[in-house]
């Protein structure tokens, strides 16, 4: 009988996994090996096994400085000649992206910002005030500004 690919759910395959993980491999290409699992088995574990959801979890963030490191090398092999410019572009176009996605709070150029007001706002100019810096704004700068502003204050304290 010919030994396949492993199908039952391990410790030390699990520790295998993730040590690749961290190493900054994909789970596809570790399981192209084969004495690893199928890609599929491996989605279907961290599906059923929370200690290893758990673990792949908090591997993704240090996957994601192994991409970062990543693009630092490519830039030294584009100044030392070993790969074109536009080579060296996609592989970090790729890294860069693959450690924003593993690790946003880190690496994202996007950073989302939460705030909640629970307060009264404040307003500090009058109606008139407003009307008067909008003259003044238009003089200063020859161009005609919508100043077709409402009051609102006078809104709502009429329907009060």
């Amino acid at each position: 009988m010919t030994a396949g690919r492993p199908t039952t759910y391990c410790k030390e395959m699990v520790d295998h996994i993730i040590a690749r993980l961290v190493a900054g491999e994909s789970v596809r290409k570790m399981c192209r090996d084969s004495h690893m699992p199928a890609a599929s088995s491996v989605w279907k574990w961290l599906a059923e096994h929370e200690e290893f959801s758990e673990r792949y979890a908090r591997a993704k963030p240090i996957q994601a400085d192994c991409f970062a490191d990543r693009v630092h090398g490519v830039v030294e092999d584009v100044e030392e000649g070993v790969l074109e410019p536009h080579q060296g572009r996609v592989v970090m176009d790729g890294s860069k992206w693959l450690a924003a996605v593993s690790a946003p709070h880190k690496y994202s150029e996007r950073h989302q910002v939460n705030h909640v007001h629970s307060g009264q706002v404040e307003h500090t100019h009058t109606h008139e005030e407003r009307q008067k810096r909008i003259a003044e704004l238009q003089a200063k700068t020859g161009r005609v500004i919508d100043s077709t502003a409402v009051d609102v204050t006078q809104v709502i304290e009429n329907k009060e």
